[in-house]
């Protein structure tokens, strides 16, 4: 599959980089892009804002390089796509709580499109044409909405009268992660809670569906001499 990046040019204050160089789990983005995209993808070119795309055959996907995703989010993506015969482009619902509350706010990205918002992550099953200049018109192009599968997640010693009026102080914590970094806000979303967190969680939901990831950390437990939980 053939993978285009488009750049974008903006520096996000206070580091004054673009988000493509700045670091999220201890990577620069667009490594994390790489190496997240590397079982997919057999090429790669970038075009500038104000570049056309190419035409290419077979099967190719699009991406924004200030976009922080990951492998859960991609590998549904793709899945979801394939089915289909036409282009489709990532889209998210307002409901979707993760979306609501972390990626939203602060963003300038997304794009608006009915009742959804859309993401700058395209896949042409078929190969990019002539009249696919301009991709970001939906003709002929439908959204895919993907849920965050998002999990509720306290904060841990905050005063009582933080969260007097507006019930917990929560973070909603997704299974797979999409965000795009307009902010540097977005940067410790993507880092903390997009990140760190849903691999906590990620953890957490192998505990509880899978019986034999169970026995291996008891077994392991067992071998090295510590408690489970350690």
């Amino acid at each position: 599959m053939h993978k285009i990046i488009l750049q974008d040019e903006r520096f996000l204050l206070p580091f004054n980089e673009r988000a493509r160089d700045l670091r999220i789990l201890n990577k620069p983005l667009w490594l994390h892009q790489r190496d997240v995209l590397a079982p997919y993808t057999t090429s790669e070119r970038e075009i500038g804002p104000w570049d056309t795309l190419p035409e290419i055959d077979g099967p190719v996907l699009i991406y924004r390089d200030n976009l922080y995703f990951d492998l859960n989010y991609i590998k549904d993506f793709l899945a979801e796509a394939k089915k289909r015969d036409k282009p489709s482009r990532a889209a998210f619902s307002p409901d979707d709580p993760g979306f609501r509350e972390h990626a939203l706010p602060l963003s300038t990205s997304y794009t608006t499109y009915e009742d959804l918002y859309l993401a700058d992550l395209w896949f042409f099953p078929n190969g990019i044409k002539r009249e696919h200049s301009n991709f970001n018109s939906m003709d002929g192009i439908e959204p895919l909405v993907q849920d965050l599968q998002c999990i509720e997640a306290g904060y841990y010693h905050v005063p009582t009268y933080m969260a007097f009026e507006q019930g917990d102080l929560i973070f909603q914590v997704p299974l797979r992660s999409l965000i795009a970094i307009d902010s540097w806000v977005h940067i410790f979303i993507a880092d903390v809670v997009f990140g760190l967190f849903t691999r906590g969680a990620r953890f957490e939901a192998r505990l509880k569906t899978e019986p034999l990831f169970n026995l291996g950390i008891l077994a392991r437990a067992m071998y090295e001499g510590k408690q489970v939980l350690e």
